[in-house]
C-alpha cells in the first residue's frame, strides 16, 4: 500500500544485445519524500523480464 508521500512508476521497454537479440526489461522508478524536508529521494531499478511486451 502506498503512502501519500510515495510514488512508484513502472514501465517496460526492450534493448538489443551485442549478439543482436532483443531483451525485455522492466523499469521501476520510486519517489519518496524525505521526512521534514521539501526534498525527494529517487531510486531507479532496471531488470530483465520474460514478460511478452509487444
Amino acid at each position: 500500500r502506498q503512502k501519500p508521500h510515495e510514488a512508484v512508476l513502472m514501465f517496460y521497454s526492450r534493448f538489443k544485445t551485442g549478439e543482436g537479440y532483443w531483451m525485455n526489461v522492466e523499469w521501476s522508478l520510486s519517489v519518496k519524500r524525505k521526512p521534514m524536508t521539501d526534498q525527494n529521494e529517487y531510486a531507479m531499478i532496471l531488470r530483465k523480464t520474460d514478460n511478452q511486451l509487444f
